[in-house]
């Protein structure tokens, strides 16, 4: 029995299921640092088990390949017909799937010490840079919209905006015959619920002021 697979691709098989299973258990370990690292509403179950079947996918194709200037033609033809219409809401989501895809073409070309030790280095690197950014003070941004008649209070909420915010930034003012809309960034430290209670009661006690609501753009969310 000869120990290449059929045709005239010179791959055995025992490097082929070694190729496929290690680079299938890599991209398991990225998906599950993505799922334990992910932040926000936008976490989707099943990006994370694409990110494991991209691997072991791009492997095989690197496989085929090899160093068949055809085949590579053949390939880049192949995939040009094939649109992506997923889009990508997070930054982090394409960093773990240009991950995935490194370790399919370090599997596939049989750099199986590259593809252990990138992995854990990179699995390492992820959960530091996680664990500085939970060791920071936390804060959250948000837009406040503020609604109302007459004059708007710019003074006022400007000093109520220093008092309990980290930073803020005016961006946008708007009045039409009485009325008025106020757009501002803001940054609470801390991060949370009963500050923002807190901000909000003292922004709708402002003169003139009707209306005052938050939006979490990291969640694209009111509040």
């Amino acid at each position: 029995m000869s120990k290449y697979l059929p045709g005239n691709i010179a791959i055995t098989l025992p490097d082929l299921v070694l190729g496929i299973l290690l680079a299938t258990l890599a991209a398991s370990i990225a998906a599950l640092l993505y799922r334990a690292t992910h932040r926000g509403l936008s976490y989707e179950p099943g990006f994370a088990s694409g990110l494991v079947l991209v691997a072991p996918i791009v492997s095989v194709i690197m496989m085929l390949i090899g160093s068949s200037l055809a085949l590579s033609l053949g390939m880049v033809g192949a995939l040009s017909i094939i649109r992506f219409r997923t889009a990508i809401k997070d930054t982090r989501d394409m960093i773990f799937l240009f991950w995935t895809i490194a370790i399919g073409l370090s599997a596939g070309t049989y750099n199986w010490k590259v593809t252990i030790v990138s992995t854990a280095l990179l699995a390492s690197i992820i959960l530091v840079v996680e664990a500085l950014q939970r060791t920071g003070r936390p804060s959250r941004d948000y837009v406040l919209i503020l609604r109302g008649t007459g004059a708007p209070p710019l003074d006022a909420l400007s000093a109520s905006l220093r008092e309990h915010g980290r930073r803020s930034n005016i961006r946008s003012v708007d009045t039409s015959d009485d009325s008025w809309e106020v757009a501002v960034e803001l940054g609470l430290e801390p991060a949370s619920v009963e500050t923002l209670q807190t901000l909000l009661q003292a922004l709708r006690a402002l003169p003139n002021t009707e209306t005052v609501s938050a939006v979490a753009p990291q969640a694209s969310l009111p509040f």
